[in-house]
């Protein structure tokens, strides 16, 4: 059994509540969605649309954190999910080859990025599309 579900490094809801875990016990396998949060992981949070500014100081958090790592987000957003054990494949869209190569040489040379998870968003308004306007 397959299921794709949205998680990426800021909405971890379904990590934290053991569903990944849960599914990953069941044998049922994980594709991840939504892995960029619709390309706001990779942005710069002062240039995101007004309608993100809630989500721009979580974005910051996050970043500056990565920064710390040594990685760019792009590498870090697909390391976190590319170590996590109850995650099977990582879905994302590409708008060129040359993105798309961009993202096969992040996710290889993607270091570990040790998560604390201080920038956890819950709010689905905040990590759901599907309640953007």
């Amino acid at each position: 059994d397959i299921v794709q579900l949205p998680i990426n490094a800021l909405d971890k809801r379904l990590e934290n509540s053991g569903t990944l875990q849960d599914l990953a016990r069941r044998g049922i396998e994980v594709h991840a969605r939504s892995v960029l949060l619709q390309g706001l992981l990779v942005a710069d949070p002062d240039r995101i649309a007004p309608r993100f500014a809630t989500l721009a100081g979580h974005l910051r958090t996050w970043q500056a954190a990565v920064a710390n790592s040594g990685l760019t987000p792009l590498a870090a957003a697909l390391g976190y999910l590319r170590d996590n054990a109850a995650v099977s494949r990582i879905i994302v869209g590409v708008l060129s080859t040359v993105q798309l190569a961009e993202i096969v040489e992040a996710y290889d040379s993607a270091a570990v990025f040790v998560d604390h998870g201080d920038h956890c968003v819950s709010d689905p308004a905040l990590v759901d599309p599907r309640y953007w306007s």
